[in-house]
């Protein structure tokens, strides 16, 4: 099963990087749907559209749900829509509280209310997120489906504010455990957020977004598995650092 990535960033995202048949955009419905069908049809790329709850949950704003499901409807370039999730304000601490166990029940919601709404043949496309932290229930609900439909592919978020090491430690011994004790063990998963390499490859990921490519590149570093760390810096500016590419080994510099 092959990997795909989306770029967050807008039309900072370089167009040669698009053309790779595993790599596309995301963008947001919360710009506005004509903001993102412009963008959309300029890109001509695999595009996925997340709904945009995660910066209405820490600024206030409101996005209208019938609205983003005609924007669906209407929308047959989007390859990927994030349905509109309730974001839990806080997704560190222990599991299946109750506060966490409502912003599960209210995504599962507003996730079937979705599904019959937008067209039959873009249920496919719609992606629900479960949280971390949200109770394992809330995880098989969505795997499972309803009234007969499993969906062929769902999403794991809520990673903001969670420690790496916390992260890994709920995926081995409870995310991926739950996923195969499934009635639907091989859906494919989308990692909101997800951004560390062997994190990334450890597990089972069908496509994951980011947006730390551009943070990376802002502050004049680059990714690269093959280096320890993961980032080499390349900027005349700071020349000093040990991970800068004048100090790294000759051969690693031509990967």
């Amino acid at each position: 099963m092959s990997f795909n990535l989306y770029l967050a960033g807008g039309d900072s995202v370089p167009l040669e990087l698009t053309k790779e048949d595993n790599v596309g955009i995301l963008t947001t419905f919360a710009d506005g749907a004509t903001s993102v069908k412009k963008f959309i049809d300029k890109r001509h790329c695999k595009t996925f559209c997340d709904s945009g709850a995660y910066g209405a949950a820490h600024s206030g704003k409101v996005i209208n749900l019938d609205q983003y499901i005609e924007f669906i409807n209407n929308t047959p370039e989007c390859d990927v829509f994030a349905v509109l999730d309730e974001i839990p304000w806080s997704a560190t601490g222990v599991l299946g509280t109750e506060e966490k166990k409502l912003s599960a029940d209210n995504t599962w919601k507003n996730y079937v209310y979705m599904l019959e709404r937008v067209k039959p043949e873009y249920r496919d496309k719609l992606v629900c997120a479960y949280h971390y932290g949200e109770p394992k229930e809330a995880l098989l609900r969505i795997i499972s489906g309803i009234d007969g439909y499993k969906p062929s592919y769902i999403a794991f978020g809520g990673r903001a504010g969670v420690h790496t090491k916390d992260l890994y430690v709920f995926f081995d011994n409870y995310f991926w455990n739950w996923v195969k004790e499934s009635a639907n063990p091989n859906v494919k998963i989308h990692a909101f957020g997800v951004t560390v390499f062997d994190m990334l490859e450890k597990y089972p990921w069908y496509s994951a977004d980011s947006t730390t490519w551009l943070r990376t590149g802002i502050a004049g570093n680059i990714h690269s598995r093959h280096f320890k760390g993961s980032v080499i810096n390349i900027s005349d500016q700071r020349h000093g650092a040990l991970n800068n590419i004048r100090h790294i080994n000759p051969e690693l510099r031509k990967l």
